[in-house]
């Protein structure tokens, strides 16, 4: 942030308010972090320069921080961030850096529906035990596409899949790949707000997340797809709703059928 003592004072409100966050699963969480990904990117998205970088320290504090509420195995939480520094805006380059960083998937220059290759960034991530413990860290690539007149859509690899909130759709493909879909309610509200009995009910009952920082109540949905493939977990995240679950899919599986 740009006012170092505005910061200090949001970050000691967000702790505070961390405890108000239900616990979430591991996928809950990672759509939390590619909303807060999105959003720290494209800075064209969000107009008010103030809600961005507040939202980016919730991002640090209230999720990031309350990654120990839920665990898989030895893994209970990922953390994640990205230099802008070290993007790429060619495809030619994107590959070479896959070499580097993963995925190890063929991932297309362009889609059929129109979506074509933007730009990559290297995203570096460490995982953790329940009490805060490094357990690894490693780096993947993050592959943005765009569309005139469209929300951009990010292919990533994942780390820990689980079984968390229910998808909102479902499709198997023919090689038996399941893909499964995720529409998302973000609520941005402001420092001072309280959570409504509607939002709490919504919480609980997933696929809402609510974050404090905005200067006012602001509300978008975003979409996820996600599929495992070769022990590996994969996605594609966009806001907006222009594209339907069967689009999304579609997509997901001109890169299935890639390989």
């Amino acid at each position: 942030m740009d006012d170092p003592i505005l910061e200090e004072r949001l970050k000691k409100m967000f702790e505070s308010r961390a405890g108000e966050l239900p616990d979430e699963s591991l996928r809950e969480v990672r759509i939390r972090k590619h909303v807060y990904e999105q959003i720290e990117r494209e800075e064209t998205h969000m107009k008010r320069g103030f809600m961005k970088k507040a939202v980016i320290a919730v991002a640090a504090i209230c999720v990031f921080g309350s990654m120990t509420a839920f665990a898989i195995g030895n893994i209970a939480g990922v953390a994640s961030h990205s230099d802008r520094r070290d993007e790429v805006h060619t495809y030619e380059q994107a590959l070479k850096l896959q070499e580097e960083h993963g995925p190890k998937v063929n991932f297309p220059e362009q889609f059929s529906n129109g979506y074509t290759f933007e730009s990559a960034v290297p995203v570096n991530y460490e995982t953790s035990d329940k009490d805060g413990n490094k357990l690894g860290k490693g780096i993947h690539l993050d592959i943005t596409y765009g569309k005139e007149g469209m929300e951009p859509i990010t292919f990533s690899a994942e780390v820990g899949l689980d079984g968390g909130s229910a998808p909102t759709d479902v499709k198997t493909c023919g090689d038996g790949t399941e893909l499964r879909f995720y529409k998302t309610v973000n609520k941005f509200v402001p420092a001072n707000y309280e959570l409504t009995e509607e939002d709490k009910k919504a919480q609980e009952a997933g696929n809402f997340d609510l974050a404090y920082g905005s200067d006012e109540i602001e509300i978008t949905t975003s979409c996820m797809v996600e599929w495992d493939m070769d022990g590996q977990g994969y996605s594609l995240f966009k806001f907006g709703e222009e594209l339907s679950a069967e689009e999304m899919f579609a997509m997901a599986e001109e890169i299935i059928d890639a390989q």
